[in-house]
């Protein structure tokens, strides 16, 4: 009897267990799951290891925009942080930190880069290629084409166009209304330029140049390119890979320059001393400024607004379209970095809406967005300011051609410029002989065939 109580209370117990077992109590499948989501996040880069990536820009007074934005960038991205060095704006002083970082393996993961480094440092293989992450990119259609296009080396994107750099044409309005000229109404071609420079040039009694109708620089910096563009020419050929500083419209553009200076005169100056430029000082009427020379001329002397505004790119004597000289500023990904996805990921961020809307309204720079455009000439308009024509230099202008060796193609036009416009050589001479020296030194030193 004793046995079958034991055994009745030893199955009621293992019953028991088995219930409990089944029971609410227990950890459900549903609770196990909510657990594992519980210990992963949506935003999975907060579980990734902290990265710190390395940026570069140069230091053309705006330095705050970038700490700024880096600063936001850190604060949505707290697994990611940015060490930002400010370079010299000289670009022979970037070279030699770049040079320097490269043999030390420091390169910067993101480096704004200038035109011009597209042709020589890219050419190296010194940049990552971008097309895989822009075509990823939901925002890649709001971006400007000449943003794209301009920071190609051999059909490989390998910088992204977010500051452009145009050298717009001037003028004073005040000196137009003065010349008996519609000051709303600027010149819209070469021959315009001509009647209206020649107007608005005034002397003293004695026949001594008071105001030049259009300063024309004795040291051309971008001048001649400006003028070969607007002529349909070509600088450098770079489907060629070859210089062209003695195509016929190159030389057009030069013999205009030079007759016109020899026509109305000119005030002895030199782009690289913005002090020195005429126009400045208020002995012009129409001239070539950058949009970084523009924005301090109105921060300095703020009684010029609604005098001064902006003329649209003309076309030259044999030109069929408008044209003008418009450099960029790039983002670029070193080729060695190591942390490509978040450097493209600070790249992602800074070409957002809110930045290039606080670039361009603290410095000016104009906007690559499409969907920013109508806010941005409002804006301008406001501002009195043709801010149609402003975007125009950046859709139908063209910077500093990308190969290896433009700055030596730009030496020599440079002595070719100097050498016409001081009636040393006629342009065609000038030019021609320009080229030939360029052609023969990049020979000798292997570059070109």
């Amino acid at each position: 009897m004793v046995k079958k109580i034991l055994v009745f209370m030893l199955c009621v117990s293992m019953l028991i267990g088995l219930l409990a077992g089944c029971g609410s109590s227990g950890t459900s499948s549903d609770d196990k799951a909510d657990d594992v989501n519980a210990g992963s996040s949506t935003g999975t880069d907060n579980n990734k290891e902290p990265v710190t990536i390395t940026f570069w820009a140069p230091n053309e007074q705006n330095e705050q925009f970038y700490k700024e934005a880096v600063a936001e960038f850190e604060k949505q991205n707290p697994n990611i942080k940015v060490e930002t060095t400010m370079l010299p704006s000289i670009n022979t002083e970037i070279d030699t930190k770049l040079n320097a970082a490269k043999l030390s393996g420091t390169y910067p993961d993101v480096f704004v880069a200038y035109l011009l480094f597209i042709g020589t440092r890219g050419s190296k293989g010194e940049f990552a290629p971008l097309d895989d992450y822009v075509s990823k990119w939901a925002d890649k259609d709001d971006i400007l084409d000449s943003a794209y296009n301009s920071g190609k080396y051999e059909g490989k994107l390998l910088g992204l166009g977010f500051f452009p750099a145009p050298m717009l044409m001037v003028y004073r309005k005040d000196y137009f209304e003065e010349a008996g000229l519609d000051p709303n109404k600027p010149p819209t071609n070469w021959n315009e330029l001509k009647e209206y420079a020649i107007k608005l040039t005034k002397k003293d009694a004695s026949g001594k140049l008071v105001r030049a109708g259009w300063d024309i620089p004795i040291q051309s910096g971008t001048f001649l390119q400006t003028m070969v563009r607007q002529n349909g020419g070509l600088y450098i050929d770079e489907e060629k890979q070859y210089p062209a500083l003695d195509d016929p419209k190159a030389i057009e553009a030069l013999k205009f320059a030079v007759d016109m200076y020899n026509t109305i005169g000119g005030f002895p100056y030199s782009y690289n001393k913005l002090e020195e430029v005429p126009f400045i000082q208020g002995k012009s009427a129409i001239s070539a400024m950058n949009i970084t020379w523009l924005n301090n001329l109105f921060k300095e002397k703020p009684d010029l607004r609604g005098k001064i505004d902006i003329v649209p790119p003309l076309v030259g004597y044999s030109g069929d379209k408008k044209s003008a000289f418009n450099g960029y500023r790039y983002y670029t990904i070193g080729n060695d970095s190591k942390h490509k996805d978040e450097a493209w990921k600070l790249i992602e961020f800074m070409m957002g809406k809110e930045w290039l809307w606080k670039n361009y309204k603290e410095y000016f720079v104009p906007v690559v967005r499409k969907s920013l455009q109508n806010d941005f000439v409002s804006d301008l308009n406001n501002q009195q300011l043709n801010g149609k024509a402003l975007l125009e230099y950046v859709e139908y202008g063209h910077g500093e051609a990308i190969t290896p060796w433009t700055s030596i193609v730009n030496r020599y036009a440079e002595q070719a410029y100097q050498e016409a416009i001081s009636n040393n050589k006629t342009p065609e001479q000038a030019l021609k002989d320009a080229q030939k020296a360029a052609v023969d030194d990049l020979r000798k030193n292997g570059l070109i065939k």
